[in-house]
């Protein structure tokens, strides 16, 4: 999938096998900064979370745990990171997650 920003590719993320539906799928992340690519590797847990991201030399600079309806209940790092629960894409303009066919809320 290629992000787009003012018709310039500022993003692709590479994904591998997973769970289905893209969940656990994601492998990578691939960012232009100026002229520079920046590259974040993801891990995922059993249920396609994502529960970490690495640097290009391997280093953590993020890590998260969820309770079972998707709300982060502990974060490290600073890293901007929208693939989240579920590996899925989550918009914090508006706290929704993007499942493809709709959105999903944690919190009633």
């Amino acid at each position: 999938m290629l992000i787009f920003e003012e018709d310039q590719v500022v993003a692709q993320y590479i994904h591998g096998s997973g769970l289905g539906a893209d969940v656990g799928s994601l492998v990578m992340k691939e960012s232009v900064i100026g002229s520079a690519v920046q590259a974040s590797y993801y891990y995922s847990n059993h249920r396609g979370d994502v529960t970490a991201v690495a640097d290009s030399s391997g280093a953590l600079i993020a890590s998260y745990r969820y309770d079972a309806f998707g709300n982060v209940i502990e974060q490290s790092g600073t890293t901007e990171n929208d693939i989240q629960f579920s590996s899925k894409r989550y918009n914090s303009d508006i706290s929704l997650s993007y499942f493809g066919a709709r959105y999903y809320v944690s919190v009633l």
